[in-house]
């Protein structure tokens, strides 16, 4: 059962509690945050249909919020925000946030390229919520935490657009394999927009069932659109730039 899958763990850390999802079928085991011990190894989400986004000019926001205990899996001292890149070894060219233990926060479009926010989150274990926005507009890249902004101009580029394109966007979890490089943060309200000029063809994605409630959001490159409310599967967006919560 459940609870005797957690109880076997106890050795690593004390159980605080367990926690079955009839959705998912997920059984989380939860530690005491003393412990600084986390069961939940594949903590990823994606989303499917991107578009464009990270191929060129791009802006992103969400919400993130602690959880009380270590952001990272055992023996490792970060976690992927998010990334999207078709590339399998380095270097995995595509945008992508990580947050370390110490709220350091990285962005980057390459591997080899990074933009380093020194203790841009003062404890990401903590449970309050900040806002984050990572965009990149030519060779600029600016990041944004909770109002605070900092910009450092980038000299690499994507190798491969086409085969960025193909692969999911990947939240809290490494692109190549979702189990690792886990981030232990509830991650809300993400709005994306890729810069697609022109374009006003619709995009359906799936949100998940039950139904799951948030902010809707899209920009006609000047303008932007917000709702709130409770999304169902299949919910569309009027552009192809949306948001999708988990």
């Amino acid at each position: 059962t459940c609870q005797d899958a957690c109880l076997k763990l106890d050795s690593i850390g004390p159980i605080a509690g367990v926690e079955f999802s009839g959705v998912d079928q997920r059984c989380n085991c939860m530690f005491s945050p003393s412990s600084g011990v986390s069961c939940d190894k594949d903590t990823s989400f994606d989303i499917t249909n991107a578009g464009e986004f990270g191929a060129g000019d791009f802006f992103i926001r969400m919400d993130v919020k602690g959880k009380g205990t270590s952001i990272s899996d055992p023996g490792k001292s970060y976690g992927a925000l998010f990334i999207r890149s078709g590339e399998k070894s380095s270097v995995f060219s595509g945008p992508a946030v990580f947050i370390h233990e110490n709220g350091d926060i990285l962005f980057q479009i390459r591997a080899d390229e990074e933009f380093k926010l020194p203790n841009a989150l003062s404890d990401p274990s903590e449970e309050v919520t900040h806002q984050l926005e990572f965009s990149r507009e030519g060779d600029l890249l600016t990041a944004t935490v909770d109002g605070n902004t900092q910009q450092m101009t980038i000299t690499k580029q994507i190798y491969d657009a086409t085969t960025l394109q193909k692969a999911p966007l990947r939240f809290r979890g490494n692109h190549v394999n979702s189990e690792e490089e886990s981030l232990h943060m509830d991650v809300r309200n993400i709005m994306f927009t890729p810069v697609i000029k022109n374009l006003r063809t619709a995009r359906t994605t799936t949100i998940g069932s039950p139904p799951r409630t948030g902010t809707i959001a899209f920009s006609t490159g000047t303008t932007e659109f917000r709702m709130t409310g409770t999304g169902l599967p299949n919910t569309q967006a009027n552009m192809d730039s949306s948001a999708f919560f988990a």
